[in-house]
């Protein structure tokens, strides 16, 4: 009988949490149109951060939102965490898709000098007869940001397969050798996402404004709830706070690709009331009565006979 070896399946990779909240809720971020898509005029990480952080508390008071608050949306109550993430995760790509030439420049600098040290040990290795230099001959042929990523992704296998012989004949080190590699890989990686051009940023602003309209809307409704739960103790803010509070009440516009006007790492944060009127119609404020003046009623009375009011009482 023939024996048949079956390879095992190979598992998909886990997602990290943020990645796999954003998968989970991308059919609610893609029914959104662009127009209800709202402008990220907060810092994104600490709205997230800030939030995520609320959550334990927030959860106490569920059964009481359940039984006193039965119009309340429990199930956009119960997903915060999941906007949260997914609004993380899509802040993530926005930033790795807008990275600027400056960062890219910077990076490909570090790494350069980098490859110059690897290829200097590795010549000082092959010259001593731990392994052929035939392998670094094509190093530093061609220009440009990929291909000097695509050397250090050549030279650093080379360390690799002889480092029994070599561990302890060179100054490199297995966790110089693994971060040499990753900074190749960011580097192809944010040249890659800048030749997609500004189609891709416009995606990512687009998907991370509506992944914001939905952690929004989520965040204000358990607001809206605290504040009526906790009217007696007044201590609703301080369990859900303003993601805005301390700045101007600006209206979010629609977002684009360029630069939005953010503030700096843990700025002060805008009223969530003045960030939401993006996602409700305006009111428009009631017109002032306006109080006219009787019209003047003209008597012929040639005689000048009197005249009495008909409503004065005698």
């Amino acid at each position: 009988m023939t024996q048949v070896d079956i390879a095992p399946a190979v598992a998909a990779p886990k997602l990290e949490p943020p990645e796999a909240a954003y998968v989970e809720i991308l059919p609610e971020i893609n029914a959104l149109s662009d127009d209800e898509a709202t402008s990220v005029n907060l810092d994104p990480v600490a709205a997230a951060g800030t939030v995520l952080g609320l959550l334990p508390e927030l959860r106490l008071l569920r059964p009481r939102i359940v039984k006193e608050l039965p119009m309340l949306d429990i199930e956009q109550f119960d997903k915060l965490e999941l906007y949260a993430l997914a609004f993380s995760h899509t802040n993530g790509v926005f930033r790795t898709a807008r990275v600027p030439k400056g960062q890219i420049a910077a990076l490909a600098n570090e790494l350069s000098v980098i490859r110059d040290r690897l290829i200097g040990d590795a010549m000082s290795l092959a010259n001593n007869g731990f392994f052929s230099a035939s392998r670094l001959d094509q190093c530093k042929k061609v220009p440009g940001y990929k291909a000097l990523a695509g050397d250090i992704l050549a030279i650093v296998p080379l360390f690799k397969e002889h480092w029994p012989k070599i561990a302890n004949r060179t100054p490199v080190t297995l966790d110089s050798l693994g971060d040499a590699s990753r900074r190749a890989v960011e580097l192809m990686s944010v040249v890659g996402l800048k030749e997609q051009g500004p189609e891709l940023l416009t995606e990512a602003a687009l998907r991370r404004g509506k992944a914001f309209t939905l952690f929004l809307r989520a965040y204000e409704e358990a607001r809206h709830a605290v504040t009526y739960l906790r009217r007696h103790e007044g201590d609703a803010a301080s369990i859900t706070p303003s993601l805005y509070a301390g700045r101007g009440g600006r209206r979010p516009q629609a977002e684009s690709g360029d630069d939005e006007a953010t503030p700096a790492e843990g700025a002060a944060l805008e009223d969530v009331s003045d960030a939401t009127a993006a996602l409700e119609p305006p009111q428009a404020s009631p017109a002032a009565k306006v109080i006219e003046a009787p019209p003047q009623i003209q008597i012929n009375n040639p005689k000048n006979l009197p005249i009495d009011s008909p409503f004065t009482s005698n």
